[in-house]
């Protein structure tokens, strides 16, 4: 399943970045799959930005993901 993964950074900047899951896979893996922490251990990084907060949809934006279930896609 294709997605945008979207962040908002503390400075207030919006990130995204585009993504596939797999079967059963969760966004939040697949999000750590682009960031960092920072040296101190307690701030994750995309961009060398701290993240405030993240979620992910579809492509087309109607629905949010939290994990790919293969019959979302065949019920859609």
């Amino acid at each position: 399943m294709q997605i945008i993964i979207f962040m908002i950074m503390t400075t207030g900047n919006v990130e995204y970045q585009y993504a596939k899951l797999e079967e059963y896979e969760f966004c939040s893996d697949k999000m750590m799959e682009y960031v960092t922490t920072n040296k101190a251990g307690n701030g994750i990084l995309f961009k060398n930005q701290r993240i405030q907060l993240h979620w992910c949809t579809t492509l087309d934006g109607k629905y949010y993901v939290s994990y790919y279930d293969p019959e979302f896609e065949a019920n859609k």
